[in-house]
């Protein structure tokens, strides 16, 4: 099994993987269990760029839709 392949498998764990693969995402995560909810928070609070943060975004919600 190749890792850009794991979002095809059967399994919800590996297709969860597939997700959660992103250095960023845990991270983000984290923030919003501890309550943030707004954009520049995020980025404030990761030092990550507008750029990246709303790619992470976007790929979630590609991911669910």
């Amino acid at each position: 099994m190749r890792w850009d392949e794991l979002n095809q498998q059967s399994c919800s764990v590996a297709r969860t993987l597939a997700v959660i693969g992103d250095r960023w995402t845990l991270m983000i995560l984290r923030d919003c269990f501890l309550g943030v909810r707004r954009f520049d928070v995020f980025e404030q609070r990761l030092g990550i760029t507008r750029h990246v943060l709303s790619t992470v975004f976007v790929n979630w919600l590609n991911t669910i839709f």
